[in-house]
This record gives structure tokens, C-alpha cells and sequence, in this order.
């Protein structure tokens, strides 16, 4: 008498998802899952200083490369990478006069980690971490219509992302509508006014601002992995007066937001 067939039920397969950045879970899969991103965004931008000179305005218009990774560390537990290099050109007007076309170049770092939860065939993804902002000002050797001389400005930011990413599947195609609040923890205004004749260096501190985002991002995925995705977004900061400097000099409050689209290809 042959000896009896032994059945063996399969091994589970860990419940990764499947929309945005992680590509289906088989039987084959190794526990690490990626997602990565190449992408590219334009934006206007508008930037204020309501409170010392409320007649100084800057519009921009920005082309900007991206790209990032996502790692699930397991079915719920991820971590993402990301950075964005932009390039734009401004135009200033104030009571000092007007100038156009000066170059302008802004840089994000962020490191986030977050949590995905499962509501019914949906995902909602808080996260947090850690980001860096770098703004360079090109204004050297230029001068108003009035004759007022321009100089160079940098400023450094470090600042926490606290969002939530809310996520589903529809007709085929993943929706994504992320809120993000970011709060300053410490900024460096360096303004490189001794290239002009007679003045200093200077260099502010700031301590206190907040800024906010948003995004609807609609992505699709071939059964390879690949795939792309697009939406619109904004950015939003408010950042207060910095510490003074020489003779009393401070980085006033100012406002910015960028309001723009996102395209991105997944792999």
C-alpha cells in the first residue's frame, strides 16, 4: 500500500501593497520591496515680505528634477528617501525699482518614515522624518531700473515634515492626495552684501516658522513594475523675523508659496 500523500499548505505571502510605490507581493518575492522614482515638476512661485516691505514682490516660474526610494521594511513599516534639485528666474519688483531674469536655484533633502495601515482596499500613510531646504539668490552684479544694487543671498533650512497620505484604487489607476505640515526647527540667512562697496557680510538666524503642502497624485502600474504618475501640488512657507545682526539687521518675515505639477516615472 502506498504511503500516504502529504499536502503542505504555501507559505504566506507577506501583505505588501500594491498601489503607489510597491510592486505585488508572489509567491517568489523576496521580503524586500522598492519603489523608486524619477521625476520632474515646474512651478510658479511667489515670494513676500508683507510686514517690512509690503510692496516688494518676486514672481518665479521654476523647472525642477526629482527622484526618490521607498523600502518597506515590512508590510507596514517604510522608510523614503527623496531629493529635488530646481532652477527658475525671478522677477522683482519693490519701491527700489525692477528686475528681471535673476537666476535662482532651490534644493530639498527629506529622510521620512511612516506607517501603512490598511482601511478596507485602501491605505492611509502618515509619516514623519526629517528635511533640509537650500535657496541660492543670484543677484551679483545686478541693479534695478532705479540703480540699486542686488547681491547674492543663501539661506539653509532644517525643518520636520509631519503628513499623511491617504491612497485607493480606481478603474484601474491609484489616487493619493497627501497634507503635509513642516516645522522650522532652525534656518541660516547668509546675504553677501560685501559685494557691494562699503557694506558687510551678513548672516541671521531663524527659529520660528511653518510651512504646508499638498499634492493629488495619480499613478499607474504595468505589470512589469513600471509606471508613471502625475498631480498637482502646492508648497507653502511662512518663516518669522530671524535674530538680528550688525547693527541690527534681520531677515524680515516672509512668505512663499509654489503652486505647480508633478510628473514622475516609477520603477
Amino acid at each position: 500500500m502506498p504511503a500516504p500523500m502529504l499536502v503542505t499548505e504555501p507559505a504566506p505571502v507577506p501583505d505588501y501593497p500594491t498601489g503607489q510605490f510597491i510592486r505585488s507581493a508572489d509567491a517568489t518575492a523576496g521580503l524586500v520591496r522598492n519603489r523608486y522614482y524619477l521625476g520632474a515638476q515646474v512651478f510658479y512661485d511667489n515670494y513676500e515680505e508683507p510686514d517690512a516691505f509690503p510692496d516688494l514682490h518676486e514672481d518665479s516660474y521654476y523647472g525642477a528634477v526629482t527622484a526618490g526610494v521607498t523600502h518597506y521594511f515590512s508590510p507596514h513599516l517604510f522608510g523614503t528617501a527623496e531629493g529635488r534639485l530646481s532652477y527658475g528666474q525671478s522677477d522683482y519688483y519693490s519701491s527700489q525699482g525692477h528686475i528681471s531674469g535673476t537666476p535662482q536655484w532651490e534644493s530639498e533633502g527629506r529622510l521620512l518614515a511612516g506607517y501603512d495601515a490598511r482601511v478596507g482596499q485602501s491605505h492611509l500613510k502618515p509619516y514623519t522624518g526629517i528635511a533640509t531646504r537650500y535657496f541660492f539668490d543670484n543677484g551679483k552684479g545686478e541693479t534695478t531700473d532705479q540703480g540699486v544694487y542686488a547681491y547674492d543671498r543663501r539661506i539653509w533650512q532644517l525643518y520636520v515634515p509631519i503628513g499623511v497620505t491617504y491612497e485607493w484604487m480606481a478603474d484601474g489607476l491609484t489616487f493619493a492626495p497627501t497634507i503635509e505640515a513642516d516645522r522650522l526647527i532652525y534656518g541660516n540667512v547668509k546675504s553677501q552684501l560685501g559685494e557691494i562697496p562699503g557694506y558687510p557680510d551678513l548672516n541671521n538666524q531663524q527659529y520660528d516658522g511653518w510651512g504646508w503642502r499638498g499634492s493629488i497624485m495619480i499613478s499607474k502600474l504595468h505589470d512589469n513594475g513600471t509606471g508613471w504618475q502625475f498631480g498637482p501640488f502646492f508648497r507653502y512657507w511662512g518663516v518669522q523675523d530671524s535674530s538680528k545682526g550688525i547693527g541690527g539687521s534681520y531677515e524680515p518675515h516672509n512668505q512663499r508659496i509654489q503652486i505647480g505639477t508633478d510628473f514622475r516615472y516609477l520603477f
